[in-house]
């Protein structure tokens, strides 16, 4: 899926906002479903999704969800993918749809949810006999162990590099030149224009822009490069200068629907008035694509290092490199070998005093696509070591480069945390984010225990630089752990708030003015248990009891409901002026008349418990609602698990008479 990660979202970015030519709703299933696998077909997956959604709400077919899920993970909009596969797996009781099990954690940990994701790997590596797809699996729950035994490297920060150089739509292969000006390529989409046909198409294509630096902002507003560097009708990007300022590498590809027809390397040299003509790179190019070019060192000899999905690789796309043999002039390809290159895609290679950069799916990650490093030693690579926070994110972390002296770097992200509005999704979208390096560093150590002196897990933490109070607060989760720890600056007074479900916030201010050298300030969080918390039930408000549910065609107590029925015995005898209406539902299966009986049945027995526990049959007025009320989509014709079904054959109560509110803990009773 991630192989064509550059070209399928510049794709999205094209096509996602053509015109639907008529209603969805007015089509007949059959209608909704070929035009949906045309649209598919096209590239046209937003328009897509609103075909397959119709005839799903009117079939429910599963194939239909699945197929939802995986072009939504397509679009990484990856809570919705999650979703969609979610409503499949959790009704597949005979294994139909296993395969799609590591689909759905994958998607889990794109979204941080390492726990889930890694319960939904385990299932499938428990139950499957899929060798291939295991590995897989297998990968990713290494990545998860990997995410939790890392730990942030604070030396480093990472911010959004701002609304002049990113787009509601797509940025890719940022790079800062020897005068800090940036270069990178997008559509400069700053607005979603709604594309009515292949002409318009056919002039929104990805462009490289260069943006000098800016007082106010990172960088200032970006003027895109001539018609000999961006030719019309091609998408130009991939962009990289060579260490010595006068040449720029790049590559144009054309596309036809979401098929790469071509994609070859050029390389311009700076004249006095510029960028000169763009021209082919020789020994590079061939029946392949060529992507993501960075000038290096092997053997004493300058080479180029590059990206492709050359024919006899390890699978996917590989790093190369091939040394140069005159000018726009490089020797026979070399593979880079099985210690750097994998069955995945190996991306985006940066090198710089020995160490090459490149981004993978096919090491174990954090999330997507992860920033590594590997070594040259003059002989061969070490093993790619994964760069880790904040490099990389539970989300795709690619086209990491930065300058001579590593300061200051760039890298490609589609992470939260973007300021303008994406194109769909949070995460749909790549952005420029700003790698720098702290010149001091301070931290805070954040260690957090309950009232008892036990160190407390799972706590949020959040740091406000008390300077900005309107700014979002950077926060972080201890996970596993019972400590977190911050990257703060110098001069600035933060507060710091703990906080846990349960448990009563806790405050610290912290001030660091005057702190001119490394340090590292330790704070311990004692969070007090809080006392349940109480609800106000007025009268005629429906309450759910949570416990009383019911076998299929029948009205017995099951042992669980007992506890909320003496929970309800208790509440009458605290307010002996109580009358109450105790309701039943049943679920939609069988007919209405039946149902109407089954579930007066149902309501009198919980009566006849609570009578002979001591409460007056004249305070209950047993109703049977039947199928009335259902609560979730199981209506008459819908296909659905027992466990579903049984979430409608419920019973609730409400006050009639007496008291007009009363007061009960939210622990006891939850809606």
């Amino acid at each position: 899926m991630q192989s064509i990660h550059f070209y399928i979202t510049v794709f999205i970015t094209l096509i996602g906002f053509r015109v639907l030519a008529q209603p969805v709703s007015d089509q007949p299933y059959d209608v909704m479903i070929e035009t949906a696998q045309t649209q598919e077909a096209k590239g046209e997956y937003f328009n897509a999704l609103d075909w397959y959604k119709q005839a799903y709400d009117e079939s429910k077919d599963p194939e239909l969800a699945i197929k939802m899920a995986a072009i939504n993970e397509v679009l990484r909009d990856y809570k919705k993918a999650s979703s969609w596969y979610r409503r499949v797996l959790r009704r597949d009781k005979a294994g139909k749809y296993m395969d799609y099990m590591v689909n759905y954690g994958r998607v889990l940990k794109y979204q941080g949810k390492y726990d889930e994701a890694l319960k939904a790997f385990k299932e499938f590596i428990n139950r499957s006999d899929n060798k291939s797809l295991i590995q897989q699996a297998e990968l990713e729950a290494e990545g998860i162990a990997l995410a939790r035994s890392m730990e942030e490297d604070l030396r480093y920060t990472i911010k959004n590099a701002g609304k002049n150089v990113n787009t509601k739509g797509q940025e890719y292969s940022p790079f800062i030149d020897r005068d800090s000006a940036l270069y990178f390529a997008t559509m400069n989409l700053k607005e979603i224009k709604v594309l009515k046909d292949d002409k318009d198409r056919e002039e929104q294509v990805v462009k490289i822009y260069v943006s000098a630096p800016d007082k106010k902002y990172l960088w200032g507003t970006p003027r895109a490069l001539g018609d000999h560097i961006n030719r019309p009708g091609n998408h130009t990007a991939n962009v990289h200068i060579s260490p010595d300022g006068n040449r720029m590498f790049f590559t144009r590809s054309v596309l036809s629907g979401d098929h790469i027809e071509e994609s070859k390397a050029f390389v311009s040299h700076r004249t006095a008035s510029g960028w000169g003509p763009a021209q082919e790179l020789a020994g590079i190019n061939g029946d392949y694509n060529v992507r993501h070019l960075s000038v290096g060192e092997l053997y004493g000899d300058e080479v180029l290092f590059f990206s492709a999905n050359m024919p006899g690789g390890k699978g996917g796309y590989d790093l190369y490199y091939a040394t140069i043999k005159g000018e726009n002039e490089y020797g026979i390809p070399t593979n880079l070998g099985q210690v750097i290159n994998t069955s995945k895609d190996e991306l985006t290679p940066f090198y710089q005093d020995g160490k090459l950069y490149f981004s993978s799916n096919g090491h174990p990650s954090l999330g997507g696509l992860d920033v590594y490093v590997s070594t040259w030693d003059g002989v061969k690579w070490s093993t790619p070591e994964n760069l880790g926070m904040p490099f990389n994110s539970s989300v795709d972390d690619l086209y990491f480069s930065r300058n001579r002296d590593g300061s200051q770097g760039v890298i490609i992200s589609n992470r939260p945390g973007t300021r303008h509005r994406s194109l769909k999704s949070k995460t749909c979208c790549d952005d420029i984010w700003m790698v720098s390096k702290r010149e001091i560093l301070i931290q805070l150590l954040a260690s957090i225990k309950d009232d008892k002196g036990a160190p407390l897990k799972n706590v949020t933490v959040q740091i406000i630089d008390l300077s900005k109070p309107d700014d979002e607060p950077v926060v972080k989760g201890t996970g596993s752990k019972s400590y977190t720890k911050f990257s703060i600056e110098g001069g600035k007074a933060y507060k710091i708030i703990a906080k846990k479900e349960g448990y009563y916030p806790a405050e610290a201010e912290l001030n660091t003015v005057g702190m001119s050298e490394e340090h590292t300030y330790k704070k311990e969080f004692v969070l007090k248990t809080k006392p349940p918390e109480v609800r106000i039930i007025t009268i005629n408000e429906p309450i759910r009891l949570n416990q009383i549910y019911y076998d299929y065609n029948d009205w017995k107590i099951l042992p669980d409901a007992e506890k909320d029925l003496k929970v309800l015995v208790d509440l009458m005898n605290q307010y002996p002026e109580m009358v109450i209406e105790l309701s039943s539902h049943t679920d939609a299966r069988g007919t209405d008349a039946y149902n109407k009986k089954l579930s007066l049945k149902r309501a009198q027995s919980a009566k006849r418990w609570m009578i002979r526990h001591g409460i007056d049959g004249k305070r209950i007025k047993a109703v049977g609602y039947g199928e009335e009320k259902i609560l979730n989509e199981c209506v008459n014709g819908v296909d659905c698990t027992d466990e579903e079904h049984r979430f409608n054959r419920r019973t609730e109560f409400k006050i009639l008479e007496g008291p007009t509110s009363i007061t009960i803990k939210k622990e006891v009773l939850k809606k």
